[in-house]
């Protein structure tokens, strides 16, 4: 019987950040995907993201960047997305295979 499953691992940064997902099944890898989180590709993106922000989204992303730079708390925010998809993407996979 198959046994559907995903992976999804951080990437590093270089190559444009964000996560891989891997799609298997059993041990056997059929797939995958990339989603990458470039907080360098956009920068004025980013900027104008950060600034339509309310005062608590702010200090929100800033702290889950661990940072006081803009351009790291909307690094932190791609790299949530990148995560959302990637995860959504595998369960989407998975729940077509049943």
């Amino acid at each position: 019987m198959p046994h559907y499953r995903y992976e999804v691992t951080p990437r590093a940064e270089a190559p444009g950040g964000g996560y891989s997902l891997r799609l298997f099944d059993g041990d056997e890898e059929l797939g995958g995907g990339v989603f990458p989180a470039d907080r360098h590709a956009e920068p004025y993106k980013g900027v104008t993201w950060f600034n339509t922000l309310p005062e608590g989204e702010r200090a929100r992303w800033l702290k889950e960047a661990n940072s006081s730079r803009p351009v790291d708390a909307w690094g932190a925010y791609l790299q949530m997305l990148a995560l959302d998809e990637a995860k959504s993407e595998g369960e989407l996979w998975v729940s077509t295979r049943k």
